[in-house]
């Protein structure tokens, strides 16, 4: 296994939300930035978000205190409902 450091990887909202490699294969993941997210329910722009306990991949609205741990970052874009791809300014606290 080979770890490496990536700049400036763009992700494309066409790839949000497919199977993004079979097993053993190579995935691109962003860590740092801004990145596209599937929201499962209705999020505020400038909401904070936390990842989905039920279905993987999905974000929901976090709250500062429950969610403390939690949080993956701020939504750039609001979500009408769930489904929509929104991006998320990656803020890890």
């Amino acid at each position: 296994m080979y770890l490496c450091c990536i700049r400036g990887v763009v992700a494309r909202q066409a790839d949000v939300g497919v199977q993004a490699a079979l097993v053993n294969q190579w995935v691109l993941v962003v860590c740092t930035g801004v990145y596209w997210a599937v929201a499962q329910a209705a999020i505020a722009a400038a909401a904070y978000v936390r990842p989905d306990t039920t279905i993987a991949g999905r974000v929901l609205t976090a709250t500062t205190a429950a969610d403390a741990g939690k949080i993956l970052g701020l939504a750039i874009d609001a979500a009408a409902s769930a489904g929509d791809k929104i991006r998320i300014q990656l803020a890890l606290q």
